[in-house]
C-alpha cells in the first residue's frame, strides 16, 4: 500500500526545507510513498492546518514538535537571581536632543544660539546644534519671522529671543 505524503504550505524557506528531509528518506530508503507539495490556500485551509508548514501522512495532520526552550537558570537558596545583565544607572544616557536655529545668522540668532548652549549646559543634555540659514528649509517649518527654535523636528519658538532659564523650560519635557 502506498504512502501519501504532502507538505502543506506558501512554499517559504521553511516549508522548502520540510519538502527536502521528507524526500531524502523517501529516496534513499525506497520507501513505497507519493510526496507532494500543496501550496493551494483552500486545501490547506481544508486540513484545519493553523500553523505552516504542515506534514500530512495519509491524511493524518502529524502534531509539530514543540521548539526547544531556553534552560532557566534557578536560584540557590538564599540567593536570589538579578537581571540577565547589570542595568547600573551611570551606564545609562541621557537623551540626545536635535536642536536647530533657524535664521540668517543675525545678531539675535547668534544670541539665540548661545542661550541655547547656556541652557543645555544647565540640564547637563548632550545635544547637537545646528544653524539653518536656507529660507526654503525655514519656511518649510512654518516660520514667518526668525529666529526661530527648532527641538527634535517641533517648533518651540519664532519671532524673538528667549533666555537660556526659559529655553532650560522649555526642554525639561524632553529630557
Amino acid at each position: 500500500m502506498t504512502m501519501t505524503i504532502q507538505i502543506l504550505g506558501p512554499g517559504c524557506r521553511t516549508c522548502v526545507a520540510l519538502d527536502r528531509v521528507t524526500r531524502e528518506p523517501v529516496a534513499t530508503q525506497a520507501l513505497d510513498a507519493t510526496v507532494e507539495k500543496v501550496e493551494d490556500y483552500r486545501a490547506i485551509m481544508d486540513d484545519s492546518v493553523m500553523t505552516s508548514p504542515a506534514l500530512v501522512i495519509d491524511d493524518q495532520v502529524l502534531p509539530r514538535r514543540p521548539r526547544p526552550q531556553p534552560e532557566r537558570a534557578t536560584s540557590t537558596p538564599g540567593r536570589r537571581l538579578g537581571p540577565p545583565y547589570p542595568d547600573p544607572a551611570h551606564h545609562r544616557r541621557e537623551p540626545h536632543v536635535n536642536i536647530k536655529i533657524l535664521g540668517s545668522g543675525c545678531a539675535n540668532c547668534v544670541r539665540l544660539e548661545a542661550n541655547a548652549k547656556q541652557a543645555l549646559a544647565a540640564l547637563g543634555l548632550e545635544a547637537t546644534v545646528e544653524k539653518v540659514t536656507d529660507y526654503g528649509v525655514i519656511a518649510s517649518y512654518g516660520i514667518m519671522r526668525t529666529p526661530g527654535l527648532v527641538v527634535d523636528e517641533q517648533v518651540l519658538v519664532s519671532g524673538r529671543v528667549p533666555d537660556a532659564a526659559e529655553i532650560a523650560k522649555l526642554l525639561t519635557p524632553t529630557a
